[in-house]
């Protein structure tokens, strides 16, 4: 009797360790598949404020382009203004 009950006993023991065995490599797999996608979120996240950071930065470069460039319209507009009254005297 005492045979049976080590014999039920390691059978119950083996059984108990391959299914927490499997128990463990199901729970090891899904936190790497958390892992990964927390990794994942991470990156694209960061991507995602590169992003925004470049275009911030294209914005401001376009916004002072304008500006220089408005500088030089003005300047160019105030030199034909002085180039008409001359021609105008000239021609008067």
């Amino acid at each position: 009797m005492a045979s049976k009950r080590k014999s039920k006993s390691r059978t119950l023991k083996s059984v108990s360790a391959s299914i927490g065995s499997t128990v463990g490599k199901a729970d090891r797999r899904a936190h790497e598949f958390a892992r990964s996608a927390d990794r994942k979120a991470h990156q694209l996240a960061k991507s995602a404020a590169v992003r925004s950071r470049k275009i911030s930065k294209a914005g401001t470069l376009a916004k002072s382009e304008l500006h220089a460039i408005s500088k030089q319209i003005d300047a160019l507009k105030a030199q034909l203004i002085k180039a008409t009254t001359r021609l105008k005297r000239a021609l008067s």
